[in-house]
């Protein structure tokens, strides 16, 4: 789902537009944070513990050395958790310490003990800041998905993250293992908060036209009120349940009217993204030649798609690129910068004359009387 499954932070990369390609699928993970699983991974031991005394005593191993009745200082670890409940502890060998990442059922410990156990996901090559497909990440979903929204909150969101860290091309995968009634629950449940993304992502893998009728009502009713709350995921669903045809929609509804905020943009983008990515549903071929047409009627925004043209060697927008440059018809820094970043890598003889010019000269603040040229001058006389 680079790309593992929360759109905010996802987008804010895109709207960088120097940036490279996002996190795990960028609609369901936040690129920037690290989520409990993500510290139970890293951890060297994990424990339950619960009150006992000044501090606290194990009631679980579940990863590392310990022992069940283990005697844990209290420092760091307050607050205390709620009567029948034992706090998931996580140990840090480099400082020591322990950590708390919240209250779990004891009766949870043997599900919690199989996910901090679990096999080591391992990078994708092409997508440093995502899981590669293979038994480990299936070991992980086999785990996760039946414990989705979970009556022990840590399991639930344990079970999230780990769906979360899969590539977005991993979701439609899963359909045979999915209740799409169940989804739909999950989808529609007013306290799922964060998770929503990933369970929108999964209703597009599983679901049917009902399940189409449903998502565009709900993006009927997001558009007119400009509200972007879950919009890439309600997108990229859509386009997973429509196909390509639904493609020239989405171009002319976010990213072709100029009454579209930049959120709604910036989430369109991301959904066309995880569908280029995956090169399924929707051919890559598809979203780079829609990438294109965002770059010549939107070249303000042109820097947007430069990483993920670059990321996936879609040279033939160098052309579009070098147009441009040459008209001088970017005016951002940043969106210039990730303009020059993919001409610079294109084997394109389109880009060689764009590559020789000059970034165009900017003024910059100086003292009275300093004759002092500004960088974008002095690069194109040294």
């Amino acid at each position: 789902m680079t790309r593992t499954l929360a759109a905010a932070a996802a987008l804010a990369i895109l709207a960088a537009a120097g940036a490279g390609p996002a996190a795990a699928c960028a609609i369901c993970l936040s690129a920037v944070s690290v989520s409990a699983a993500d510290e139970l991974d890293a951890a060297d031991r994990a424990v339950l513990a619960a009150p006992e005394g000044d501090g606290f005593s194990v009631v679980a191993v579940l990863k590392g050395d310990g022992a069940e009745g283990e005697a844990i200082p209290a420092s760091a670890l307050l607050p205390a958790p709620a009567p029948g409940l034992a706090l998931l502890l996580v140990h840090n060998a480099f400082t020591g310490g322990w950590k708390s990442l919240g209250a779990a059922l004891p009766e949870s410990a043997g599900w919690l003990r199989q996910v901090a156990n679990a096999p080591a996901l391992a990078p994708d090559p092409e997508h440093p800041h995502q899981a590669a497909a293979g038994p480990a990440l299936d070991a992980r979903l086999a785990l996760a998905l039946p414990r989705l929204e979970d009556a022990d909150p840590m399991v639930a969101e344990l079970a999230h993250d780990q769906v979360a860290l899969a590539p977005y091309a991993a979701l439609p995968a899963l359909a045979d293992d999915l209740d799409a009634a169940e989804m739909r629950g999950f989808v529609a449940a007013p306290g799922v908060g964060s998770r929503r993304p990933v369970y929108i992502l999964l209703l597009g893998a599983a679901g049917g036209p009902e399940d189409a009728a449903a998502i565009e009502a709900r993006l009927d009713a997001g558009r007119r009120a400009h509200d972007a709350t879950d919009l890439a995921a309600l997108i990229a669903a859509d386009l997973e349940l429509r196909g390509p045809e639904r493609l020239p929609w989405v171009e002319a509804t976010y990213l072709a009217d100029r009454g579209r905020d930049l959120a709604e943009i910036e989430a369109a983008l991301a959904a066309l993204v995880v569908q280029g990515d995956a090169d399924a549903t929707v051919p890559r071929a598809d979203i780079v030649a829609a990438f294109r047409r965002f770059i010549r009627a939107r070249p303000g925004m042109a820097g947007f798609v430069a990483p993920e043209l670059a990321h996936w060697q879609a040279w033939e927008a160098s052309g579009d690129y070098a147009a441009l440059i040459e008209a001088g018809a970017v005016r951002d820094p940043a969106e210039e910068f990730a303009i020059r970043s993919y001409l610079a890598q294109s084997p394109d003889p389109a880009a060689k004359a764009a590559r020789s010019q000059c970034p165009r000269p900017r003024p910059r603040p100086r003292r009275a009387g300093s004759r002092r040229a500004s960088c974008a001058t002095r690069c194109c006389t040294s």
